[in-house]
């Protein structure tokens, strides 16, 4: 038998982290493959100034062959931003990997750019996961209709079972409501 393909989302924060545990307490390991999705900002393009020389030979004149040289700056491109922060949020990612590796889980990462909500939408479309599991901070009134609402959006836009934890002061979360219409089930 296929594992289910449960897609994870986390941005970084020990609060998106919370999903975790209820991941190991509630879904067994030989029916569930595991993706953690990282998703981060959109890059952009940096324009850096090449060194300038420095020391007790400054005042004797320029280490630049002309003028243009001395004043130009050096563009640092996107691809090259995104690499190395790619590599720096997979590494963020290997604690989360291996706890979930370590109860028995197949474990894959996946980090992308741009809009998380609409790159969550995206690698379930390309990954054909079964099941999305979320932290939502919980937010209404004010603050929701400011901000958005990420876990909301995601809700909203998938066929595909969107389990939200809103993690609470209490050591065990328990499951208390499960929407029939949109298959989401939210942890308190």
């Amino acid at each position: 038998m296929t594992p289910y393909h449960l897609l994870i989302p986390l941005d970084g924060s020990s609060f998106s982290h919370h999903v975790l545990n209820h991941i190991r307490r509630f879904f067994d390991p030989q029916q569930y493959r595991v993706t953690l999705l990282r998703v981060a900002e959109p890059q952009e393009t940096v324009h850096v100034s090449p060194p300038r020389v420095s020391g007790a030979y400054h005042w004797i004149g320029s280490s630049y062959d002309t003028v243009y040289s001395a004043q130009s700056t050096h563009p640092v491109y996107v691809d090259q931003l995104e690499h190395n922060l790619e590599a720096t949020l997979q590494q963020e990612l290997r604690p989360a990997l291996q706890l979930l590796e370590s109860d028995g889980f197949i474990v894959s990462t996946i980090v992308r750019f741009g809009d998380p909500a609409e790159e969550i939408i995206r690698v379930v479309a390309t990954t054909s996961a079964d099941l999305v599991a979320m932290a939502t901070h919980g937010r209404t009134g004010l603050p929701r209709l400011v901000m958005g609402s990420v876990a909301e959006h995601v809700l909203h836009s998938l066929s595909i079972p969107v389990m939200l934890i809103r993690p609470v002061n209490q050591p065990t979360a328990v499951l208390e409501a499960a929407d029939e219409r949109s298959g989401a089930l939210v942890a308190h």
